[in-house]
């Protein structure tokens, strides 16, 4: 997790500075032009910023969903909890293995 932040950190930096006119392409007298004075270049810029923030945290979250996904972070933790209660004496065998089957079929 920390590892994606350092990163956020290195691409969106360069990204929100693009958009602002300090430089960037999309910035005054950068490649794009001034757009024949002021114009469309400041937002044009911000568009672009925005657009790259949304892509960006949609394939933060992507990854994320996939990584715990795989990692099956929802049945294993109820699996386990179904194991405690077995242990403990608070459910039948029969109960147990109910439970079991109908985890493992979602």
């Amino acid at each position: 997790m920390i590892l994606l932040l350092i990163l956020g950190a290195i691409v969106l930096l360069p990204l929100l500075t693009m958009g602002m006119g300090f430089g960037g392409m999309m910035g005054y007298g950068g490649m794009m032009g001034d757009f024949g004075g002021y114009g469309m270049a400041p937002i044009w810029g911000l568009i672009m910023m925005v657009v790259w923030l949304l892509v960006l945290t949609g394939g933060t979250i992507l990854i994320y969903r996939l990584m715990a996904k795989n990692q099956g972070v929802g049945s294993d933790q109820a699996l386990e909890e179904l194991r405690v209660e077995y242990a403990r004496g608070n459910i039948t065998e029969e109960e147990f293995e109910e439970r079991r089957e109908k985890l493992r079929r979602d």
